[in-house]
């Protein structure tokens, strides 16, 4: 929903601007659907089942091993702005390396009057959530910096509740919104579990108007976080900043406005759910304005933040740096796979395995159904083809692959397979 990721419709200046100035990875996967396990494995570099955060609501071992707390004993002054997806620790301390916290929302947050914490002390947000978080990094770059540092800026925005922020109210009329091709597809072959998700059933009890209002709050709430992003880089370059310091931008999960039929996260892998954008400019090293069309994860950007910042990167963590691709995007080093996995949502268990390759994507729900996608014939993902005669060598190779994978990584849900 970017206009640097080909969306006409939403404005995103500022972040198509960083685009044209960093390397842009278009086939960036999260492992798993889900804000709390994206978070732990972006920062273990590892996958939900290895690190052990499966759901949101379960906590990260305070022993574990992350990217933050190795930049911190690098020499790294390390910060948190924003939200903080992870249980177990108090919003005012992340921990994990951070030793500073300017600025962390507390759960559940709002978008007005939030209740925040500044520098550990509880206080109040006096404007719109996305704009005081930006006022706050900005504060924070304005100060003199001694040792190197890292700054984690966290914003929550968009996610639900979707609303106008100030001024934006009539800047995407609902009335010329689009609505996503694959909301029309009755979705019948897609695995049942599936269908009996939670944003499957809320799907089902709202109008079509209502997903366009939606929508156009969504938009309306990506247009200000383009602006404020446009805020901060112009800060960093005005401050001299900019020519020292690398900018990643990312984000953990994808939405479903609609999309298949679904609305917030669920145990899906379509692209609007896991495809996340990862925009990394490097000042003076390169590539700018390269788009990189390699099928990489989440938990590459670990090392690749630890080799930036001259860090060692340890061997328990299962991503591989993406630097090398930034430097050669058609190097054989990288095997153009990622792997996916969901185990519960809440109390709702539905339990699966993917994998993701160049042209195809393969599902393994453990209540029995496959899913398989021909993404190069079928980009939207509507029509699942496991059960279809010419693709049964594709699906045996995609659930060997799967199933040496879960072996490899000591699965849980690993079952040998009999001869």
């Amino acid at each position: 929903m970017t206009g640097f990721g080909g969306n006409h419709i939403v404005k995103t200046p500022n972040l198509d601007r960083l685009a044209a100035e960093s390397a842009e990875f278009t086939r960036f996967y999260t492992p798993t659907p889900q804000p709390g396990p994206s978070r732990a494995s972006l920062l273990t570099g590892q996958y939900p089942h290895k690190n052990g955060v499966t759901s949101d609501g379960v906590s990260l071992p305070p022993q574990a091993d992350t990217f933050t707390s190795r930049l911190a004993a690098a020499g790294y002054t390390c910060s948190l702005i924003g939200q903080w997806n992870l249980k177990g620790v108090a919003d005012s301390q992340p921990a994990f390396g951070f030793s500073q916290y300017p600025a962390t929302t507390s759960q559940p947050f709002s978008w007005q009057n939030c209740d925040v914490w500044v520098d550990g002390k509880p206080a109040k947000a006096d404007k719109f959530l996305t704009d005081w978080l930006a006022d706050r990094a900005i504060e924070f770059l304005s100060r003199p910096h001694v040792k190197p540092f890292f700054l984690w800026v966290s914003f929550p925005a968009p996610d639900e509740p979707t609303v106008y922020p100030p001024g934006t109210e009539r800047r995407y009329p609902p009335a010329d919104v689009d609505l996503p091709i694959a909301m029309r597809d009755l979705q019948t072959d897609r695995p049942t579990m599936l269908n009996q998700a939670p944003a499957a059933r809320s799907f089902q009890q709202i109008a079509e108007q209502t997903i366009r209002e939606g929508r156009s709050k969504y938009y309306a709430m990506l247009s200000n976080l383009d602006a404020n992003i446009g805020r901060l880089a112009q800060h960093l370059d005005a401050g001299g900043l900019g020519s020292s310091t690398v900018v990643v931008l990312t984000s953990e999960v994808g939405f479903a406005c609609g999309d298949h039929r679904l609305v917030s996260i669920a145990p899906a892998f379509y692209d609007e759910l896991i495809r996340c954008p990862l925009l990394i400019r490097r000042p003076g090293a390169g590539p700018a304005g390269v788009k990189i069309d390699r099928v990489v994860s989440l938990i590459d950007l670990a090392p690749a933040l630890l080799q930036l910042a001259g860090a060692d990167v340890p061997i328990t963590m299962q991503g591989q740096s993406l630097l090398p691709l930034m430097a050669d995007p058609e190097t054989r080093r990288y095997a153009d796979e990622c792997f996916l996995e969901f185990d519960h949502q809440e109390s709702w268990v539905c339990q699966v395995r993917g994998i993701i390759v160049r042209n195809y994507k393969f599902l393994d729900y453990a209540s029995g159904t496959d899913g398989l996608y021909d993404l190069k014939h079928d980009p939207d993902e509507v029509h699942n083809v496991a059960m279809e005669p010419q693709y049964r060598v594709v699906l045996d190779v995609l659930k060997n692959r799967l199933q040496r994978w879960q072996q490899t990584t000591r699965d849980p849900l690993y079952r040998k397979q009999p001869s």
